[in-house]
């Protein structure tokens, strides 16, 4: 969820981006998805976070979400590790859009590297800040640090 939420902030600098802990209950806190990001009033887009692969008994519980965001003209988001085969199709059916970590990474590609440090940033404060999780800021950290001391070898 922090990584999404990492991606949705640097992909949307012009919304106000709202996210909580893992397993909060959007519901119980009157929000429509996971993380949403708003335009003023508006909802302007709106995810559900799947830390698993998504299969076909898995789209009438996202059913709900989609008529939400369908009612609101929002962007509704399901974003997963991944889909069997025909899954996409059909949130897609329901008016949803279906985002992997594969589609990610290839969007991410995509940014100069100020929107990927705003994504960087952005996960770690909701590792500390959201969920108050030292134990995984720290991981992110290590990994962080791991990745800056491989680039500088290569350069």
């Amino acid at each position: 969820q922090g990584a999404v939420f990492g991606f949705l902030r640097a992909d949307n600098p012009h919304l106000q981006v709202e996210v909580d802990k893992v397993r909060t209950g959007s519901k119980r806190l009157q929000r429509v998805g996971d993380i949403d990001g708003w335009e003023g009033a508006r909802l302007a887009i709106s995810a559900e976070v799947k830390q698993f692969e998504l299969k076909d008994d898995n789209v009438p519980d996202l059913e709900a979400f989609g008529n939400a965001t369908g009612q609101r003209g929002t962007l509704g988001l399901v974003v997963a590790l991944g889909f069997k085969a025909g899954v996409r199709e059909a949130f897609e059916a329901i008016g949803l859009r279906a985002l992997d970590l594969d589609d990610m990474v290839r969007i991410v590609e995509l940014w100069d590297p100020l929107k990927q440090r705003t994504a960087v940033a952005s996960l770690v404060y909701y590792a500390r800040h959201v969920e108050k999780n030292s134990s995984l800021g720290d991981r992110i950290d290590a990994f962080l640090a791991a990745k800056l001391a491989d680039s500088k070898s290569i350069g």
